[in-house]
């Protein structure tokens, strides 16, 4: 018999419902079986995005995945030495000398995907091939995230 106060060892579970949210929340990442979504767009859609500084590099549009972004420009149109843009061809390059970046925009125009990892600690516009990092869309990346907030600037 127990006493009045004696602690009682216990197991906590998680509701069916719950356990399932839980689980299929890490597989709905990247699920798209055909065509990924472009990476850059000129509006917000399903897709997990963050808006980014546009300009032009070698004739080329270009996009800044540098965050934060306020880092991507130098204030006289051009972009911040340093800063990493990926051109329309899915070129990546670090502006600075002999890799002009020219005509940047005054506020980010474009919106760019945003690569996650499974527990929704990591999020970038800039994977640089990790494959540990992958497209979300905006309810999958919800579902991930749950409270909390990204550091995207």
């Amino acid at each position: 018999m127990l006493g009045a106060g004696a602690i009682v060892p216990s197991v906590l579970t998680l509701s069916s419902g719950a356990a399932i949210a839980a689980a299929s929340s890490t597989h709905c990442l990247n699920t798209a079986a055909g065509t990924p979504p472009q990476r850059f767009t000129g509006s917000q859609d399903k897709w997990f995005r963050a808006q980014v500084y546009d300009g032009k590099a070698t004739g080329k549009s270009a996009h800044c995945v540098t965050t934060p972004q306020t880092t991507c420009t130098d204030g006289n149109g051009g972009g911040q030495p340093g800063s990493i843009w990926v051109k329309d061809d899915g070129s990546r390059m670090m502006a600075g000398p002999g890799n002009d970046v020219k005509n940047v925009t005054s506020a980010p125009k474009s919106y760019g995907l945003v690569y996650v990892d499974q527990q929704g600690t990591v999020n970038t516009l800039d994977p640089n091939g990790n494959p540990a990092l992958s497209y979300a869309s905006i309810a999958c990346y919800n579902s991930v995230l749950g409270t909390r907030i990204s550091k995207l600037g």
